[in-house]
């Protein structure tokens, strides 16, 4: 997968609930009154336009629920970043929490993820490798986000991958999935 990223932006990964993904799904924007009160938070006066921002919907989110689903662009802050008005950049297939937990706890994504889940850390910023293995994982992701279905199942047998790992097994899926077309057009 080629990505089209530029240097200079920044990641984040924000998790929304009922009232954040009401906040997105109606308003197309992000607000967090007082965010600045708590270190926890801090992340949030670091965002700027043209970041783009992972979605992650708890369990408690209108939509999507505990799914990992969107990628929006800011397109603009307001004064002192309280809120965030954002474009849709990319409809992800979908990344369970389960996956995410896997992810974490083989160490494939970086030490924010950790926060995944927990109460009181909505946003976070991340680095381009793990954007881009979030990516890289979602390409590979069918639309189920169950617990039968993981993405990982592939990976079994794999303690420790890496991006190149993942973009080894795109490209001969690809390959394979390209002849079994073609056998069945013949």
């Amino acid at each position: 997968m080629i990505l089209n990223l530029v240097d200079g932006i920044q990641y984040f990964f924000l998790q929304v609930n009922d009232y954040g993904s009401k906040q997105i799904f109606e308003k197309k924007m992000y607000e967090h009154l007082g965010w600045y009160n708590n270190k926890r938070y801090a992340a949030h006066g670091l965002v700027k336009p043209d970041d783009l921002v992972l979605v992650y919907f708890t369990s408690k989110a209108l939509d999507y629920r505990s799914t990992l689903k969107m990628i929006y662009k800011v397109k603009s802050v307001t004064k002192n970043n309280i809120r965030f008005n954002l474009e849709l950049w990319k409809k992800l297939n979908g990344i369970s929490y389960y996956t995410l937990q896997d992810l974490i706890r083989k160490n494939q994504l970086g030490n924010n993820f950790r926060r995944v889940g927990m109460r009181g850390y909505t946003i976070m910023q991340i680095s381009r490798d793990d954007f881009e293995t979030i990516l890289t994982l979602d390409s590979v992701t069918n639309n189920s986000t169950n617990n039968d279905s993981l993405p990982l199942a592939k990976f079994n047998n794999i303690e420790l991958w890496d991006r190149r790992d993942i973009i080894g097994f795109i490209e001969n899926y690809n390959s394979h999935q390209k002849s079994n077309n073609s056998s069945k057009h013949s």
